[in-house]
């Protein structure tokens, strides 16, 4: 609950939540891996907050001859500061040190960091070889003062951060995760084992994307070739006007006496073929990134393998899954391992109390876990606020997120489902009678809710009954105006009418006292007859059907 209401809707350092984690799943698709950092930042009201950061790829390094990050640990990052923030920098460690001498946790050295400030070296920037991509000069190169930040596993485990250029150590302070896991986690798109980094889709994909992206260039060169192509011309080359030889409307040519020019077309089978050839390469480029093909197959464009039915569709789904599934559970897998750290520094380094106001559901949901939540009468929590105490809840707690197929999908197969079994009951008049006798209650109302939930997300639209509204409505129906009562007398039959009738029935239709004894009810509540017909022959046969199967 405190991770929902309070760590993901804060966890804004330099953009949302999941705008960081969007750009994390591109980036490992890109790149191969994409780390993600946790850390504690400021708030913005004097006191910090556990946060993620999505850092530049190449500022981060693993440790040397390791697979991966978990097998990993010591973990590098380089970071860029400008010189008003190495100032402020100065200013945070002249201050924490006045505040906090002795703290073990957290140790400046302010000297050096003003060292490096008088120094007023130049900025330092990434080597561009290192860049993923040719920036073209129009992206934004980080660059600056350059310190670099080891993470290191272990409980109280030391982080340093240092300046390699006066090789000074500016700050050491300790693993503020008290499970000692390190904060930096790597979100893999495919990870082989034999590079650190992974494998992006860049990278299986790239030669083939390349081949496509040549053959396009060529057909389009041959396309305009066509359509100007160039000219072969026989004659005095003094007595031809070249700079008359232009296509346009009524354009004349001056050849000279025996001069005669010939259009060369273009006729051979490489440019006939070409789009079956991008086809080809097409294919194999579908064949290794999980996408789908969505092109309209005919004879020369898309892939005319690929089967456009309802049942090739669904098929192509499944293939898809191998990667993109592997994919998928590889953001699960970090997802978890992030939240849980964000969790642990949270709930290791808060200070003081913190109020959460919850709802009636998350309230239950405390109480049945073993809050002690005080309760009304009618079983409603008292109050929705909850002070955390910080000192009494210092803990290492786990994060599991659920196994998710497809929510979407699933959600729209439950309420498919839902509404069918709504039209069964609306179109069959016996539904309720027959569920009765088989000693089963359908409750409409809350199939009704449940459907309304899955359409829209708008509580205003279905409101719960406040305890007051339920009150009125129970005394009501308990008491019930006497004419009703008065009405209901008048109309009755009696005891040897009732029996009269009941024989009556069962006689026409050979049914017993019990079936005749419901279809007079039915009658009674004003029920039409043919629903009352209906009804007795339907319970004719299930009676029937019955005593074949007993037999």
């Amino acid at each position: 609950m405190y991770w929902e209401n309070k760590i993901v809707p804060n966890a804004n350092y330099k953009a949302t939540w999941h705008r960081k984690w969007k750009d994390a799943v591109r980036k490992a698709a890109i790149y191969g891996s994409q780390p993600i950092i946790s850390l504690l930042v400021d708030d913005g009201n004097g006191g910090t907050k556990a946060d993620i950061d999505v850092p530049y790829a190449q500022d981060v390094r693993l440790e040397p001859g390791k697979v991966s990050d978990q097998d990993s640990d010591i973990i590098f990052w380089d970071v860029y500061y400008t010189r008003k923030q190495v100032r402020d920098l100065i200013e945070q460690a002249k201050r924490e040190t006045k505040e906090n001498p002795q703290d073990g946790y957290n140790k400046w050295d302010a000297k050096a960091l003003q060292m490096i400030y008088d120094a007023k070296q130049d900025g330092e920037e990434r080597d561009q070889n290192e860049d993923h991509e040719d920036k073209d000069g129009k992206d934004v190169v980080k660059g600056g003062i350059k310190f670099c930040i080891a993470f290191q596993r272990g409980v109280k485990a030391p982080f340093y951060m240092y300046h390699k250029a006066t090789d000074s150590t500016v700050r050491e302070w300790e693993n503020p995760d008290p499970t000692g896991d390190i904060p930096v986690k790597y979100l893999y798109c495919y990870q082989d084992f034999n590079n650190p980094y992974g494998i992006g889709i860049v990278k299986l994909a790239g030669g083939t994307q390349n081949v496509l992206d040549e053959l396009r260039r060529l057909h389009i060169l041959a396309t305009q070739i066509g359509i100007r192509p160039p000219k072969k011309i026989r004659g005095a080359e003094d007595e031809v006007d070249e700079d008359s030889l232009i296509m346009a409307q009524d354009q004349p040519w001056y050849l000279g006496q025996n001069g005669e020019v010939e259009m060369v077309e273009i006729a051979n089978g490489v440019y006939q073929g070409l789009a079956n050839t991008v086809s080809m390469y097409k294919t194999s480029l579908l064949d290794v990134v999980p996408v789908g093909d969505t092109s309209i197959s005919g004879t020369d464009s898309g892939n005319p393998q690929y089967s456009k039915t309802h049942a090739g569709v669904k098929f192509q789904e499944q293939n898809l899954s191998i990667d993109d599934e592997d994919f998928k559970d590889n953001v699960y897998a970090v997802y978890e391992q992030v939240a849980e750290n964000l969790i642990n520094i949270t709930f290791a380094n808060m200070q003081g109390s913190d109020m959460l106001r919850l709802t009636d559901d998350e309230m239950r949901i405390l109480a049945s876990g073993g809050l002690e939540v005080p309760m009304d009468e009618l079983g409603q929590p008292i109050t929705n606020e909850l002070e955390v105490l910080w000192d009494e809840v210092r803990a290492t707690f786990k994060f599991d997120m659920e196994a998710e197929e497809d929510k979407k999908q699933m959600d729209e197969e439950k309420q498919q489902s839902l509404i069918s079994a709504l039209e069964l009951r609306a179109s069959d008049p016996n539904f309720d009678m027959a569920m009765e006798m088989s000693g089963y209650k359908f409750n409409l109302g809350e199939a009704y809710y449940t459907l309304m939930k899955m359409i829209t997300k708008n509580d205003k639209i279905v409101e719960e009954i406040s305890a007051e509204e339920k009150e009125m409505m129970q005394q009501g129906m308990q008491e019930a105006p006497q004419e009703m009562v008065n009405a209901a007398a008048d109309v009755a039959t009696t005891p040897e009418q009732a029996q009269a009738n009941m024989e009556a029935v069962m006689a026409e239709y050979g049914i017993d006292q019990q079936t005749a004894a419901e279809a007079l009810m039915m009658e009674e509540e004003g029920a039409d007859p043919q629903e009352v017909i209906q009804a007795i022959q339907t319970k004719k046969q299930q009676e029937q059907g019955q005593e074949q199967v007993n037999a």
